[in-house]
């Protein structure tokens, strides 16, 4: 979905929650928005030239590789495919101690336990998602015949401020979140 206004003559957005469709639709009214499963998407292969999966999509689906994979075959050759992932290390990763065995259990990515605050009343729901390292990503870019011209890594440092103190009117804490967000950018 969207986060921006774009210079495109067409966008499509997909979601499998009709509910945040909905919410799309009325946000970004000039924009096309479909219920769809990334593992089964509904273009005909090399539809786009550009496709965006921000908010760790991929992170969130159990069959990522076949996502993944559907993503690159929509996109047009020498298109650009943009995404974003949670990825196995991170500065919280190290002061949660079942979060830190976790990832050392392995060399890959793993599943990991996520609390998200969902609404600025500050609902909590617990997630289930699958990290990445990067030899993951290069090798299933490899996989679906995608190019990778960079990497770049988000939220290392601003991780270490607890979610809960994020939200909210904008404290200290949140001040702090910024700040430290835009230390990640110049270190990106």
């Amino acid at each position: 979905v969207p986060l921006y206004r774009t210079s495109a003559t067409r966008v499509t957005g997909i979601d499998i929650s009709e509910g945040l469709l909905q919410e799309a639709r009325r946000k970004f009214p000039e924009y096309q928005f479909i219920t769809a499963d990334a593992c089964k998407l509904p273009f005909p292969s090399g539809s786009f030239d550009t496709v965006i999966s921000y908010g760790e999509v991929f992170s969130h689906i159990a069959d990522y590789s076949t996502a993944f994979r559907e993503a690159g075959r929509v996109l047009k050759p020498g298109g650009y495919f943009l995404f974003s992932v949670l990825n196995k290390w991170n500065l919280r990763t190290l002061l949660q101690p079942r979060e830190l065995r976790a990832a050392m259990s392995g060399k890959l990515g793993h599943l990991r336990l996520w609390e998200c605050v969902i609404n600025r009343q500050g609902e909590r729901v617990s997630l289930l998602l699958k990290t990445f390292v990067r030899r993951e990503l290069l090798d299933l870019a490899r996989d679906c015949g995608v190019t990778v011209l960079g990497v770049r890594a988000l939220h290392v440092s601003s991780l270490l401020i607890p979610l809960r103190l994020q939200y909210g009117s904008m404290n200290c804490w949140g001040r702090c979140f910024v700040a430290l967000g835009r230390i990640d950018l110049a270190l990106g």
